[in-house]
C-alpha cells in the first residue's frame, strides 16, 4: 500500500494476486527463516529461504543500519527471496536514521 501512496502503483497492491500465486507454487514461503550465513562487523550474507522479500530486505536493512552505526560502513547481500516491492523503501530507512547527510557518515 505504501508503494501506491508513493505513486508506484506497479509495485503496490496490484501485486497481491501475483504473490498469492507464487505462494501456491512454492516460489514464496511465508514465515521462512532468514539465515545469516556469513557475518563480519561490517558485512553479512543472508539467505532469505524464499521468504517474502519485504520481510527479508527490511530485516537486512535494519542489520545494515546497525552495522553502519557501529562502524560507519556496512554491506549486506541477500539471495533466495521473493519480490522486494518498491526498492526506494530501503534507502529511505537509512535516511530516516540520518544516513542521508554526509556529516553523519
Amino acid at each position: 500500500m505504501g508503494a501506491n501512496l508513493a505513486g508506484h502503483d506497479s509495485h503496490g497492491i496490484i501485486l497481491l494476486p501475483t504473490y498469492i500465486e507464487r505462494i501456491k507454487r512454492g516460489h514464496i514461503v511465508p514465515g521462512a527463516p532468514l539465515e545469516i550465513e556469513r557475518e563480519t562487523p561490517t558485512t553479512a550474507r543472508i539467505n532469505g529461504n524464499w521468504g517474502f522479500g519485504y520481510v527479508v530486505t527490511t530485516r537486512a536493512m535494519e542489520l545494515a543500519i546497525a552495522k553502519a552505526k557501529a562502524h560507519q560502513v556496512a554491506a549486506i547481500t541477500i539471495y533466495q527471496q521473493g519480490h522486494v516491492g518498491r526498492l526506494a523503501d530501503y534507502p529511505l530507512m537509512a535516511a530516516r536514521e540520518g544516513y542521508d547527510r554526509p556529516d553523519h557518515l
